[in-house]
């Protein structure tokens, strides 16, 4: 069993308890030897389910699906996920009605993972247009592509509904400001190895409303952390659909589903499921519940989901797609703070904390390792991660573009403390990589052990200096380059602003105490 104390590495809020069987708009799908546009007859299988044979559908040439890349991580060394699979990420597509299935690329095609790096992938903005052959597995959960060159269309650029403008008049690239409504759902499904009985996750709906809007009186929750965190700049709104007296309604955020699929079939079929389960409750037709429903879906699995195609390993304990409105969680994963905060992080871009070569190292905040308890721990994220999420203050960031002349001393406040009180976020540009796709900057803040942040795991009431690899094309991650106050040696980088030069950051005074926190940080560039 997984204890209250282990440490998940997690993936990426609508909390859903579904049991269904998983279908596929007619409008997608060729159908009796013609392409069907918009409906139409039934979608006609091209192969039969005998004998383990795969249930086989073409999909309508022209239509298309949205690219999303999934991240996906367990922790190895607790039961009962030492048959999970290794941290992966996994490329995915979504049809038009909300259904996500897992992506295969032709045999002839470039890795998933490459595609990404050259951008002609980009997470939540490339649609992927559908040739001849191209069809849909219903016993994988895949969308398989036929041979030959992809054809993409990444015009649309991000979603609009992500990435509003700023407050304070400013616009930023991956800024998560405004109200959100959040829709947990937790799925009731078929357990094969029970005797086909019904399993989900314990919790009462009172319960998972509770552990992930505070509806109850829960303390540490994704609602508490992220709206302290913004200082009010983002809003968890627990969704409200409907009147007591409706056949169907959701109340303070969560709605159970139940769905005729197994635990068996894995995480995409389940989730899938209830989707269609959704829209027929609510009268939704083929329409996603995106947007309708909630912003983000938080799907409760329960514990015995496998991952997807039939395997026998468990799905990871987490999952989100980047700059997605879904997200999964295997049990009590979804009632975890850390947990909850790290998958909506990827749903707003954000990538993992990484610190040396653990992917998952720097634990000062949210997007590093996820820890299995409720209630805790109270922290935020860290500093390149607050800018790309517009977290602060444009008063309160300092940006160094060009090499100081001698010592340049910046004073910034502790990142809890009002952000229009003072400096609170400090980005140093990295002039060689400007223009370019991936933009080396460094950002830094002072981690400040109070407040919302009282529990970080890493680095309190220490100057956290970290890298940012920034990427347009999907959540891109950060490393931890140091912790500094007036007794660490200095963060040296080479070659940051110009070949023969070093960067130098250090932090010569640091000044902590119950009401309010500063620190001196100190950039120099010295030249050979």
């Amino acid at each position: 069993m997984l204890t209250t104390t282990t440490r998940l590495r997690s993936l990426t809020v609508l909390l859903i308890k579904v049991i269904c069987l998983p279908t596929v708009s007619s409008r997608y799908l060729r159908t009796d030897n013609r392409f069907s546009a918009n409906g139409g007859n039934p979608a006609v299988a091209l192969e039969s389910p005998q004998n383990g044979a795969k249930i086989r559908e073409e999909l309508v040439e022209g239509s298309s699906c949205t690219f999303y890349q999934q991240h996906a991580a367990v922790d190895s060394n607790a039961a009962p996920d030492n048959n999970s699979p290794q941290d992966s990420t996994i490329c995915t597509c979504e049809l038009d009605n909300g259904s996500t299935f897992v992506l295969e690329l032709p045999s002839d095609s470039p890795s998933c993972d490459e595609l990404m790096k050259k951008k002609t992938l980009k997470s939540a903005v490339s649609r992927l247009q559908m040739k001849q052959g191209a069809y849909l597995d219903h016993k994988s959960q895949k969308i398989i592509l036929p041979k030959g060159p992809l054809n993409v269309d990444n015009s649309r650029g991000r979603p609009s509904d992500l990435f509003q403008q700023g407050k304070h008049g400013r616009s930023l690239a991956g800024n998560a400001i405004g109200s959100r409504t959040f829709l947990v759902v937790k799925i009731v499904a078929k357990d094969p190895n029970k005797g086909g009985a019904s399993t989900s996750i314990s919790q009462t709906e009172a319960q998972l409303s509770d552990r992930v809007f505070g509806t109850s009186g829960s303390l540490v929750n994704l609602k508490t952390q992220f709206e302290a965190c913004s200082q009010g700049l983002y809003n968890v709104t627990p969704a409200n659909v409907g009147n007591p007296t409706d056949k169907y309604y959701i109340k303070n955020g969560v709605v159970t589903v139940e769905v005729d699929t197994t635990v068996t079939q894995g995480r995409v079929a389940n989730s899938n499921a209830a989707i269609d389960k959704l829209k027929q409750m609510f009268n939704l037709g083929s329409q996603s519940p995106q947007n309708i429903l909630a912003n983000h879906f938080l799907f409760c699995m329960p514990p015995g989901t496998t991952t997807d195609g039939g395997s026998t390993n468990y799905m990871s304990i987490a999952m989100a797609s980047t700059g997605g409105w879904q997200s999964w969680f295997r049990g009590d994963w979804c009632t975890y703070p850390s947990a909850l905060m790290h998958e909506i992080g990827h749903n707003h871009f954000l990538g993992h904390a990484a610190e040396g070569t653990d992917p998952y190292g720097d634990t000062a905040g949210a997007m590093g390792s996820s820890i299995g308890q409720h209630d805790s721990p109270k922290f935020c994220f860290n500093a390149a991660q607050r800018y790309d999420l517009g977290w602060y203050h444009p008063r309160g960031l300092v940006e160094v573009k060009s090499p100081p002349t001698g010592v340049r001393d910046i004073n910034i406040i502790g990142f809890v403390q009002p952000f229009a009180s003072g400096a609170t976020l400090v980005k140093i540009v990295n002039p060689l990589y400007t223009g370019t796709a991936y933009t080396k900057n460094i950002y830094l803040h002072l981690n400040s052990q109070k407040g919302p942040n009282a529990g970080t795991q890493e680095g309190g009431n220490k100057v956290t200096v970290v890298e940012k690899v920034e990427s347009s094309a999907q959540g891109a991650g950060t490393n931890l380059m140091g912790k500094l106050d007036a007794s660490t040696a200095p963060v040296q980088v080479a070659g940051f602003f110009s070949e023969n030069c070093v960067l130098t950051i250090s932090v010569p005074r640091i000044q902590i105490t119950t009401s309010t926190s500063i620190a001196t940080v100190r950039v120099q560039n010295v030249c050979v």
